[in-house]
């Protein structure tokens, strides 16, 4: 358990100004050519297919999310004609309340 909000968590271990960044965790990974968006705050309105039949429509809030891409060049292993690909990745920080 941590002693700690989960803004503070966020501060700690995902924003920008981490200690150690994902920027960090991906180059130690080997990655390259790395960047990032900028995070938004986004409110995420849930999947009504995934809603229960019980609930009503005046019941069902938003999901306040933190979201940003990271645009990177990774290195792939055992492909004969391929040795490198880049990939996107989204990264998504949801907060209740």
């Amino acid at each position: 358990m941590f002693n700690f909000t989960p803004d503070v968590f966020f501060e700690k271990f995902f924003s920008d100004k981490a200690e150690f960044s994902f920027l960090d965790f991906f180059t130690l990974q080997g990655h390259s050519n790395i960047t990032f968006t900028e995070w938004k705050d986004i409110e995420e309105v849930p999947d009504p297919n995934k809603i229960e039949p019980s609930q009503s429509m005046d019941s069902i809030k938003a999901n306040k999310v933190r979201v940003r891409e990271a645009n990177m060049v990774v290195k792939v292993k055992g492909v004969p004609f391929l040795s490198e690909t880049r990939v996107i990745k989204v990264q998504k920080c949801y907060k209740e309340g």
